[in-house]
């Protein structure tokens, strides 16, 4: 039900003018009057439930739905309009604000029974216990948005560190006696009233100290019934004018954390019973849909590719025409691996040739119901050998990201040259430009060397593997305004043992440029070993030397030694060359080149 409150009511809407280009807008629900109320900041209050006895009320976190206790101990929720009125569940709720948004998962509503949280979901009957404080709570609680935190009063504010996986508690703090106890989404700052109501306290998590207090400024009165708006760690809402202790008041407010001027009245009315308001930053967004089928389940589930470790898996999407897909959950071996939005999922850590049964996917939509499976199939990891000795990758070659460019070159022995566009001087970060390259490598001591073109001041690029510790790669040191082979102040660069498996080699900019190339990467195993431009590059080209998805398994390729001189043209059955047709040829490393699908890949003889 929604209607004026005008005939029943009366009250004074204004709005504070002090600071009024920072004014946060947003939309403020409270329980008064036995009822629960929602009112836009300088809008009309709005009654969404007529008489229910309602006690408090609070907003879902993402702002879509109301939660509210209604009597002694049932728990209710409705749309954020009042719409889908509807009972979720019951705790023993004595006295006190007993319910918060439970940030973690707007679809849940936070509920303490005696000294035990627990979480009540919207939308399907029953509880979970999230963790248990260890003595009796009083109530006015608060969860952070990681779910591993949360604060209450009893005779004192609270604040509870602990595991949401087994729900055990692994710290707990008192601080001194004060009520209405809130904490920030963040799990950073608490607040509590202080002065006899006549400050607000806020707290650093970190420390547990007084950081500063808020008074009551231009609104004056007292503050009561404090907590921070449910999505931001900036906006506090607060009863003021009450009657300390009663937990009513003729004021809703919301006040900034750090700066106590921009103080904000949302509504002055002759209500009774107000108790706990709640704010939302922001426009509301739409209420959750009524959705009571289920989504088709994914069809035509396959794997899309494979590798030594890893398995990928791509799908055609479910359809919901009500609440529409939210994502999917992937099964590998029957048991839930994990949860993705897009329509493929990419499974690693796995054993090399070894079959994979029982894999399929289910919908799940914006209601949390869960779809039918999807077909069901098996993959088989790959059997490639892992890259050994020496091989070429080129730069261009990589997933690029955050400004890496690639572009042509004159003098690069590759098809492209890479630089970047934001760098460093520091270290390597996650915030630049970078180039990533997926590659299988044998167990041992692995060295990396450049081909660079150094135009200016500019000269060096990172390099890590597996993101550990960057290192310099190139510096300039052998040559600037020439193409040149450098591991880092042109000695080999040492990447350290890499055990067998496949790794991550990144390239991000350090000190870069247009004219800071790096057109050729190196990789070798072989301590002695120095590029050089005539006996190491040859006519095949190298950017997927170590990749082996996309090739045809059967067909003709053109074996090459590593530096290029072309040994003979073979057929491949099942994806190799067979060995007889090797015999003769020295052990070794050698590339064959596909034309058929423009791949390269490594050939090992002689094991």
């Amino acid at each position: 039900m929604r209607i004026s409150n005008a005939a029943a009511l009366v009250f004074v809407l204004f709005f504070s003018l002090i600071a009024s280009a920072a004014n946060p807008g947003g939309w403020a629900c409270f329980a008064g009057n036995n009822r629960v109320y929602r009112v836009q900041m300088n809008g009309d209050l709005e009654d969404l439930t007529g008489d229910v006895n309602a006690k408090h009320a609070r907003w879902s976190a993402d702002g879509r739905q109301i939660f509210y206790i209604r009597g002694n101990n049932e728990i209710w929720a409705m749309h954020n309009n009042g719409d889908n009125n509807r009972k979720i569940g019951s705790g023993n709720i004595a006295s006190g604000s007993s319910i918060a948004a439970y940030r973690p998962d707007a679809d849940y509503v936070l509920s303490v029974e005696g000294g035990d949280f627990y979480k009540l979901n919207s939308r399907t009957p029953g509880k979970t216990l999230i963790c248990a404080s260890g003595s009796s709570v009083y109530g006015e609680i608060a969860i952070s948005q990681a779910g591993n935190r949360i604060a209450f009063r009893n005779g004192g504010l609270y604040v509870i560190d602990f595991n949401p996986a087994t729900a055990d508690v692994t710290a707990s703090d008192r601080y001194a006696d004060a009520c209405s106890a809130g904490l920030s989404p963040d799990g950073l700052w608490m607040i509590r009233n202080g002065g006899s109501h006549t400050v607000l306290e806020i707290h650093s998590y970190t420390s547990g100290n007084l950081d500063h207090t808020i008074g009551s400024g231009t609104i004056g009165g007292t503050w009561d019934n404090q907590a921070f708006a449910v999505n931001s760690n900036d906006w506090i809402c607060c009863l003021m004018d009450n009657g300390v202790g009663s937990n009513s008041g003729s004021r809703v407010a919301v006040v900034h954390r750090t700066d106590e001027s921009q103080q904000y009245e949302v509504v002055d009315w002759s209500g009774f019973n107000t108790m706990y308001p709640d704010f939302f930053v922001g426009d509301l967004p739409s209420p959750v849909m009524d959705d009571p089928t289920s989504p088709s389940a994914p069809t035509n589930l396959a794997v899309t590719g494979t590798s030594n470790t890893s398995v990928t898996l791509g799908w055609d999407a479910g359809a919901d025409a009500e609440s529409g897909i939210k994502h999917y959950i992937v099964y590998f071996e029957d048991a839930l691996h994990s949860t993705v939005s897009s329509t493929s999922a990419t499974i690693t850590g796995l054993t090399r040739a070894t079959i994979y049964e029982n894999i399929y996917v289910k919908a799940v939509n914006g209601v949390d119901s869960v779809s039918a499976a999807s077909n069901t199939v098996s993959a088989t990891t790959a059997d490639n050998a892992f890259n050994d000795g020496t091989f070429y990758v080129e730069a261009a070659s990589g997933a690029l990201s955050n400004g890496m460019t690639a572009t042509t070159q004159d003098g690069s022995q590759a098809a492209e040259v890479i630089y970047g566009t934001t760098g460093d001087l520091g270290a390597a970060g996650g915030s630049l430009s970078k180039a990533e390259y997926t590659v299988d490598l044998a167990a041992g001591d692995w060295y990396a060397w450049g081909r660079f073109y150094f135009g200016g001041s500019a000269n060096s690029f990172w390099i890590q593997v597996d993101g550990g510790t960057a290192e310099r790669f190139g510096n300039g040191e052998e040559s600037t305004a020439s193409w040149h082979w450098e591991g880092e102040q042109g000695a080999k660069l040492s990447l350290g043992t890499l055990g067998e498996g496949t790794h991550t080699i990144t390239i991000s900019g350090r000190e870069v440029a247009d004219n800071c190339l790096l057109d050729m990467i190196c990789l070798t195993t072989d301590a002695a070993f120095v590029p050089d431009d005539g006996a190491t590059i040859g006519a095949p080209p190298r950017e997927t030397a170590y990749r082996h998805d996309g090739l045809r398994r059967s067909g003709r390729v053109t074996l090459y030694t590593l530096s290029g001189k072309k040994v003979g043209t073979y057929s491949l059955v099942a994806g190799k060359i067979q060995a007889a047709a090797l015999a003769g040829r020295p052990a070794g490393t050698y590339i064959a080149h596909q034309t058929a699908t423009g791949r390269t890949f490594s050939v090992k003889v002689g094991r």
